[in-house]
This record gives structure tokens, sequence and C-alpha cells, in this order.
């Protein structure tokens, strides 16, 4: 485990040309169980959202996250990144369709803005860092699709049914309920 981390720093001040990766990555060696490898794969993260701007280090990011992945016992590829966006992509969602299905009347569209403009801008995040994650392999896409696509198809008919029971209302918190959703790609 040693080796490999030291392995793993060298890649991160080759990478990064700083050593503060390294430090990070030390300190998540000295720790533990659970919490370290958490703390390494939070590094991981951040290294691979620094990175993947420049496309020409895209063959040293797959390097280094294939040894992440392998470190932190998932599988090598990195198919957990995919599944944690969409994981997340799929719990906001359910709490679109929640606090839609409260917002009958007025009142309560109004109290339900802030959060669904704030869901929003979440969902404008997650679909960026989806997108910079690229497209996932084959098999392992199949795999997404198995796992997600039940959900998805759960969830899209009663998202459009809110939209468009939204759309019939002539108030403007719905059409600013309805602009949020449109802004959030639903």
């Amino acid at each position: 485990m040693k080796r490999s981390l030291c392995v793993l720093a060298v890649l991160l001040v080759l990478v990064c040309g700083t050593s503060s990766a390294v430090i990070s990555t030390a300190e998540a060696a000295r720790r533990p169980g659970p919490a370290g490898l958490e703390k390494l794969g939070k590094v991981f993260d951040n290294l691979a959202n620094k990175i993947f701007a420049s496309p020409g280090m895209r063959r040293l990011l797959m390097l280094v996250d294939r040894i992440a992945s392998a470190v932190r016992g998932g599988a090598v590829g990195g198919g957990g990144r995919f599944d944690r966006v969409l994981t997340e992509v799929v719990r906001h969602i359910e709490e679109f369709e929640r606090l839609l299905d409260g917002a009958r009347d007025e009142a309560s569209m109004r109290r339900a803005l802030p959060k669904v403009k704030a869901l929003a801008t979440k969902m404008k995040g997650l679909k960026e860092r989806f997108e910079r994650l690229g497209r996932p392999p084959k098999d392992q896409m199949l795999q997404l699709q198995r796992k997600y696509e039940p959900k998805f198809r759960r969830l899209t008919p009663k998202i459009r049914d809110h939209k468009n029971r939204l759309r019939r209302s002539n108030s403007q918190a719905a059409k600013d309920l309805v602009k949020e959703l449109r802004r959030a790609d639903l």
C-alpha cells in the first residue's frame, strides 16, 4: 500500500507541478480505514477536475484515475464517477418532483421557487460534471443504463405532468417554476 502511495505521490507532483497533492496523499495514508481512502478519493477528484480541462493530459488522467480506483477498491476505470453523478441526478429529480407535487396554489409555488432555483443550479453543475467525464465505455454504459433507466422512466412522466399543470396555470410563480425546470433541462 505504501509503495503504491509513493507512486501516486510522484504522479501527482508530475501532473500538478506542486507538492500540495503529495501532502494530501500523505495525510490520507496516515488515516486508517475508510476515512483515509475517502480523503484520497477527494484528492484524486480535485486533481481530475484541474487536469481534465487540458486535452493533452487525458491519457495521464486515465492512468491516475485507474490507480485511484484501484487504491479506493473500486473497479478500475472510474465507473464510480458516472454512478455518483447519476445517483445525484436521480436524487435531485426526485426532489424536484417532491417540491412540484406540493406546489398546488400560488403561495406554495412561491415557497417552492427558491428551492427549485437552487436545485436547477445544482442540476446544471451535474450536467457539466457529467459532460467533463466524457462517454463511458460501452459495457459500463450498458450497466449504468440497466441501473438508472427504470428510475428515469418512473420520474419522467411525473415531472412532465407537473410541467403541464404549471403551464396551464396563469400565475407568475408557475411561469417562473417552468422557467427553472427548463434551465435544469427537465
